[in-house]
């Protein structure tokens, strides 16, 4: 059963993505005219069909669709569907493809392994022929080859196909039109037809707002601007619909029309460039923009899910119930088409249903909608790195069993469209920043990590007062504390690592007190105007590290630090000299007096 289940779903699958994908079989002229060729008695085994790669289309009928793949599968004893691609380039790997698709795994005589010398090689790329030609002898078989690169890989592939002149075929696609001539000349092919105006259209419509609302009328004109300068493409519709999901405002796609029309142009270089860049999310490529698979948001059982990604989060996210981690990454493509800079991902209100969720993790930073939220995420323990989330009370009770918090704060018009002015942009900010004094409410916090924009105010005593007294590990950024307030944070029991990063403190001096920082292992101090350090080696009893980066005002690194018992590392930057100078004759001061020195990096 379970075998005949994933057959079930791989065939699915496979007729879904390559035989009968919507750009082609959208046409009821196209779908008979291929039905019509597959079942005609040709003199060659071959017939091709060979394109530019346009087979993200609009949708059409799925039962018509599978009664013609129904009405092809009763006519053949094997029908099978498999993408050869660019990446694949050696005979090896293209003969596995074949060879697994066709062969089940036996005794593993032909399977994979470790390598082997090139003639050992040659010889079993040679059985692995041999066999796929066995197999395939006096049977009835349709093979789909999809996207064939170059003319290398079909003298490859032909040799494992045998022409018995029996009703057998293979369908190649090809978007190299010397490709599909190479094969057989006398041969049919099909050439893909471009999208108008009106398909063009739709399916950006479609692509933007996914089936659930129609184009505002103030984006209508610049959208048909977009879709018209696709040039009937409808991959190149699918990649820049993305970036209109984005920035949903007239001014936004203003300025994407006027990339498009520099871009799809003439060349087809570019447009084949456009659509390489779509393809490296099949190769694991990091630098490239991509739409999501629909079918993603189908796997219910999905436990783990990890990827780059630029653009809204669709509410479909929540289909995933069983989903425990959320990493999405920061993607950038720089080309002449289009740049993308760091910027929040949008997280729908629908992630409040996800109960299994433990760990949400986005690199360029999240926006969670609080509106609309009716459960809690009772398993969240990670939630990184949130944009101007709103600390309230019954927000924070929708958390409470979180662990590992980062939050970052900035101003309201680089976030929000309708914001004009400044004062607009102040309140909005200060009104999330103001409702930091409720973090406390997290009684199981260890890690918490706080990043403010550089013209927002300071908090207030009052938020570190508030700090939970679970906390161990503390990150601050651009809050501009006075360095007197660092006695509230030294008295938090059980931390034990310490960042003060961009001017997370703000002053000339900082003393430090007795009885603090009582278990401190880690203390960094980074892009600071600090000027003068008075301290003692009892201030930090437990201290292993100490790193100071780009802090020119500090006139030395305290003698006493080097007295600290435990202290085994200092690491610091070139920017100051005499820091340098202090750190070396503690490290002196330490030989001379027959100790363990701490060891220097100089970073």
């Amino acid at each position: 059963m379970e075998a005949r289940i994933k057959d079930a779903t791989h065939l699915a699958e496979d007729t879904i993505e390559f035989l009968l994908s919507d750009a082609l079989l959208k046409y009821s002229t196209a779908r008979s005219k291929l039905k019509h060729q597959l079942r005609g008695r040709w003199e060659q085994i071959q017939s091709r069909y060979a394109s530019i790669k346009s087979k993200v289309g609009s949708s059409s009928s799925k039962s018509e669709q599978a009664n013609d793949y129904d009405q092809i599968r009763r006519r053949h004893d094997l029908v099978e569907l498999k993408k050869v691609g660019k990446e694949i380039e050696s005979v090896s790997e293209q003969l596995m493809v074949i060879k697994n698709s066709i062969i089940p795994v036996e005794d593993g005589l032909l399977g994979g392994g470790s390598s082997l010398a090139p003639e050992l090689e040659a010889q079993r790329d040679s059985m692995k022929q041999h066999h796929v030609f066995q197999k395939l002898k006096c049977r009835r078989f349709l093979i789909v080859l999809d996207d064939v690169w170059s003319r290398g890989a079909w003298d490859e592939l032909r040799l494992m196909f045998p022409d018995d002149r029996n009703g057998s075929r293979i369908i190649l696609t090809t978007r190299l039109l010397d490709v599909a001539t190479y094969v057989d000349n006398c041969s049919h092919i099909h050439f893909m037809h471009l999208m108008d105006e009106d398909q063009s259209w739709d399916l950006l419509k479609h692509k933007v707002f996914f089936n659930q609302a129609s184009c505002p009328d103030k984006l209508a004109f610049e959208g048909k601007m977009i879709a018209r300068s696709c040039r009937g493409l409808p991959l190149a519709i699918v990649v820049i619909s993305g970036l209109l999901v984005l920035d949903q405002t007239k001014s936004g796609w203003k300025t994407i029309a006027t990339n498009v029309n520099s871009v799809i142009s003439e060349n087809d270089e570019q447009i084949l460039d456009l659509i390489n860049a779509y393809e490296c999310f099949h190769k694991n490529d990091n630098s490239y923009l991509y739409s999501l698979p629909e079918e993603l948001f189908e796997l219910f059982h999905l436990r783990y899910l990890a990827f780059d990604y630029a653009f809204k989060i669709p509410a479909v996210i929540s289909n995933l119930q069983n989903l425990q981690t959320l990493i999405i990454g920061p993607r950038k493509y720089k080309g002449n088409f289009v740049e993308i800079w760091r910027m929040p991902q949008q997280l729908p209100a629908e992630i409040w249903g996800m109960p299994q969720l433990r760990h949400l993790v986005f690199c360029s930073g999240l926006r969670l909608f609080q509106k609309g939220a009716t459960s809690a995420l009772q398993n969240l323990q990670t939630l990184s790195l949130a944009i101007n989330f709103s600390c309230r009370p019954e927000i924070l009770q929708m958390i409470p069993n979180l662990k590992k918090l980062s939050l970052y704060y900035t101003r309201g018009e680089y976030l929000h469209a309708e914001i004009r002015n400044e004062e607009q942009s102040r309140v909005y900010s200060v009104t999330f920043v103001e409702q930091l004094k409720n973090i406390g409410c997290l009684r199981l916090l260890e890690n918490l990590k706080l990043k403010l924009h550089h013209s927002l105010p300071y908090p207030g005593e009052l938020t570190l007062r508030a700090l939970p007294l679970t906390l161990k590990k503390l990150t601050l950024s651009g809050l501009k504390l006075p360095w007197r307030h660092m006695k509230i944070v030294d008295s938090l029991p059980n931390l034990q690592v310490l960042k003060l990063r961009e001017f997370a403190c703000n002053g000339a001096e900082w003393e430090t007190s007795e009885g603090g920082f009582c278990e401190l292992r880690f203390l960094l101090i980074s892009q600071s105007n600090l000027k003068v350090w008075v301290t003692e080696s009892s201030h930090f009893p437990r201290l292993n590290c100490l790193v100071l980066l780009r802090c020119p005002n500090l006139s030395e690194i305290p003698q006493e630090i080097g007295e600290i018992a435990t202290l085994q590392l200092i690491e610091m930057d070139n920017w100051n000299k005499h820091l340098v100078e202090s750190a070396k004759q503690i490290q002196d001061e330490q030989e001379s007096c027959g100790n363990d020195p701490v060891r220097l990096r100089f970073i």
